[in-house]
């Protein structure tokens, strides 16, 4: 059980990295695009985003994060600790 809670855990750090990550390519790109960069201006142009400025994540997606390690806790705790199995 420990295993899967820390597992749980790191499957957490893991998609909340992958997403700021993503976040900060996304400024970076802006960033390009307000130096200049064509390619950088046309694709934010296209996906309606901010030119020059800090791209940040919006506030409901970090807590859908934290909504998916709570879930994932609780059926880890239930599965493990309170579920009946039949053992015939």
């Amino acid at each position: 059980m420990v295993s899967t809670l820390i597992g749980v855990v790191m499957l957490t750090f893991f998609s909340m990295g992958a997403q700021n990550s993503f976040f900060v390519m996304l400024s970076t790109l802006s960033e390009m695009a307000g130096n200049g960069s064509e390619m950088a201006t046309t694709f934010l142009s296209s996906a309606n985003l901010p030119i020059g400025e800090t791209i940040n994540p919006p506030a409901w997606m970090m807590a859908l994060s934290l909504i998916q390690v709570v879930i994932n806790l609780v059926l880890t705790v239930y599965v493990f600790l309170f579920a009946k199995w039949d053992n015939s």
